[in-house]
């Protein structure tokens, strides 16, 4: 009877020993792998988390109850967060991802590094404002592509050429060739980005503002007037040509004598200088005899009238002419003296009368009339 109830219990113990070695033994040969153990991605992505593959020694096992199950964390949110089976690229930097699933009652785990890297900006273009070049005068370096807040900075290749601010302003002062460097920072998203701009520049000076002058234009023979000359820019000498040497002359400094009546223009230049060239402008004098005559007065007699009028200025005499009026024929009569009475007129008639002073004996030169005035002849 013993001996039967131990080979029972034998073969019992037989049969849950075979049971046993028939069961994978997981907590103990199981490992973890991942379809990426290292992510290389841009700021701004989204991807899908790896998947995670499990082993018992060389036979792959079913991985749908982890992938169901796991959790992914990012131990730097900053760079790389996960959520909905994601991860999201938020800024360049590096992260490692750690899954967390349950498998078959055990725990495990999985890790992948993410490395994030910055976008590369837009192509950055470079051009001057003003494509006429001029030595001296500003021209600002516009500048369009590129991405992000990154800071725009200004380089030049050669300051003997030209020089530029930190805005960007462009001053040619040499002639020359010059490359602009532009480049725009990195930020937290985009890589630094930069262009050039290179100018050949033949040295094309800059106009002067306009000159202005100014002056008594009206003289009388001998008398004389200083040139009074505004605007233009620079150190360049000022220099002065009459148009007629024998109506006027001008002195190196401006002054202006008038020699003999007539009428001559003068050409004012400022030379060139530094960053401009030269600017010219003029003015054009009136010489005349004599001062014009005033105080001109006409008084009526019976067929005939007095002129009186006041001395003019270098004046030798006088030309007194008359007219009926609305007539077209002037006639004439001359003194030395500041009073004249011309007779045989006609009774009743309006006269016009006008004076004028003249210069001279044999070689007379006249001045400018005056105002004529009206009178009635008795």
């Amino acid at each position: 009877m013993m001996k039967k109830i131990k080979q029972a219990l034998s073969l019992v113990l037989a049969m849950v020993l075979s049971l046993m070695m028939a069961m994978p033994v997981y907590a103990a040969g199981i490992t973890v792998k991942t379809s990426a153990s290292s992510i290389e991605t841009y700021v701004g992505s989204t991807r899908v988390l790896p998947v995670v593959y499990l082993y018992d020694g060389d036979t792959e096992l079913s991985n749908e109850e982890a992938n169901k199950n796991i959790v992914w964390t990012s131990d730097n949110t900053s760079v790389v967060t996960t959520g909905d089976g994601n991860l999201t690229a938020r800024a360049a930097g590096t992260a490692t991802l750690t899954g967390k699933f349950t498998y078959d009652g055990d725990s495990y785990s999985a890790k992948v590094s993410v490395n994030v890297a910055k976008l590369n900006q837009k192509a950055l273009t470079a051009t001057l404002t003003n494509s006429k070049l001029k030595m001296g005068e500003a021209n600002q370096i516009k500048v369009s592509g590129g991405s992000g807040t990154g800071r725009v900075t200004y380089t030049s290749s050669n300051t003997k050429v030209a020089t530029v601010t930190a805005a960007g302003v462009a001053t040619f002062v040499g002639s020359g060739k010059v490359t602009f460097t532009v480049k725009k920072a990195a930020d937290a998203t985009y890589n630094a980005k930069s262009t050039t701009l290179t100018v050949s520049f033949s040295g094309s000076k800059q106009s002067q503002s306009a000159l202005k002058v100014s002056a008594t234009t009206t003289l009388i023979v001998g008398e004389s007037t200083t040139l009074k000359v505004t605007g233009g820019n620079g150190s360049g000498k000022l220099t002065y040509e009459p148009a007629s040497s024998k109506i006027i002359k001008v002195s190196s400094a401006g002054k202006v004598t008038a020699k003999k009546a007539g009428k001559s223009s003068i050409t004012i230049t400022k030379a060139a200088s530094g960053n401009y060239s030269k600017a010219t402008t003029s003015i054009t004098i009136n010489v005349i005899a004599t001062a014009k005559v005033k105080g001109v007065k006409a008084t009526a007699g019976k067929k005939k009238m007095t002129v009186k009028w006041s001395k003019a200025k270098r004046a030798t005499g006088y030309q007194i002419a008359y007219r009926v009026k609305g007539t077209k024929t002037w006639k004439y009569k001359k003194t030395t003296k500041k009073k004249l009475t011309i007779k045989k007129l006609k009774s009743r008639k309006t006269y016009e009368v006008k004076v004028r002073g003249y210069y001279g004996k044999k070689s007379i030169t006249y001045g400018p009339y005056s105002s004529t005035v009206t009178v009635k002849v008795k």
